[in-house]
């Protein structure tokens, strides 16, 4: 996320609008947000000239593996309040996915972890997030826009529209459109590339690749902070289907789940895309990963380690925090 950080103020006023507006309506769906976004420990930036592969991100992690929480938005791209709150909401998503899921603490990124996830899972869970936030992201915007009067044929409400439509065909049940989307998306969506001069791609293949990137990048720093032998005898887990409902059930409705509160069948924990497979394996082959099904689950993986999974969030912050709102700068 290196760039040039620019006046800040445009971002402390839409703040204060967004704020304002979600006070003064309605939308309960939104008050929610809001609430959960004020107990976050997170920082924002507006940035110019940065390397950002997509127009804002989360970086949950400094390079020593220290946490880091700042979510940056690309100058280009946060011009309108409107514009701001859309990728506000989608960054807002992925830092309660992580603030309430310890299986996204234990990954190589965090020098902190006990244990990791293995590369296919980890590569599964990124999807899984993907999924939660561009749901609740459509269904959100579409209730900011029906507060603030924003016009939904706007480029940037296409997500709003998308949801618009998947609550006409559930019968306006929230979950069950969130569960829509999330189907949708997963199976049938494409992306632009984070490759230049690629086009597009699918939605899978796009972030499993781009989770590869960071899980190899951050074995590489994990392996020059402490030496070859601490990856070699570092620890592997799998996740369950509850771990993803965990982290996808933010704001009290999960986006990947049935009627019955079940992981939706069409997923399966672990399962990557196609293109990314062989090198999923032969990065596990690697590291000496077992076969998946012999992996410990992150539940055995914590009573192993004598701990929780609130310990291990805790752990990562490196102390409890209160309420806070997005600190600015």
């Amino acid at each position: 996320m290196t760039g040039t950080e620019v006046d800040q103020s445009c971002l402390e006023d839409y703040h204060a609008q967004f704020s304002d507006m979600i006070a003064q309506s309605d939308s309960d769906a939104l008050k929610r947000f809001i609430a959960a976004r004020d107990a976050l420990p997170v920082r924002e930036r507006i940035v110019a000239g940065s390397d950002m592969k997509f127009l804002a991100g989360l970086k949950l992690f400094d390079a020593d593996g220290s946490y880091s929480g700042l979510v940056a938005y690309d100058k280009s791209a946060v011009r309108t309040l409107e514009d701001w709150a859309v990728r506000h909401i989608h960054e807002m998503i992925h830092v309660m996915q992580f603030d309430r899921s310890a299986a996204l603490h234990a990954i190589p990124a965090n020098s902190d972890a006990l244990f990791w996830l293995s590369p296919r899972d980890f590569m599964f869970s990124q999807i899984a997030l993907e999924i939660d936030a561009y749901a609740k992201q459509g269904w959100l915007t579409n209730e900011f826009a029906r507060i603030s009067g924003c016009d939904l044929e706007r480029d940037s409400y296409s997500l709003a529209r998308d949801f618009a439509h998947a609550a006409e065909q559930t019968g306006h049940d929230t979950r069950k459109a969130l569960a829509y989307m999330g189907v949708m998306q997963c199976f049938n969506g494409t992306m632009r590339s984070t490759v230049e001069g690629e086009g597009a791609v699918p939605f899978v293949f796009n972030y499993q690749r781009h989770a590869y990137d960071c899980y190899v990048s951050a074995i590489q720093r994990r392996i020059d902070e402490y030496g070859a032998d601490y990856v070699q005898a570092m620890d592997y887990v799998r996740l369950t289907a509850d771990d993803i409902i965990a982290m996808t059930d933010t704001l009290g409705v999960g986006s990947m789940i049935n009627g019955k509160g079940e992981l939706c069948e069409v997923y399966a924990p672990g399962d990557v895309h196609e293109d990314i497979k062989i090198a999923a394996h032969e990065l596990g082959s690697h590291l000496q990963v077992a076969p998946r099904d012999e992996l410990p689950t992150l539940e055995e993986g914590l009573a192993r380690y004598g701990t929780t999974a609130p310990d291990i969030i805790t752990a990562t912050y490196g102390a409890t925090y209160g309420p806070q709102a997005p600190h600015i700068g």
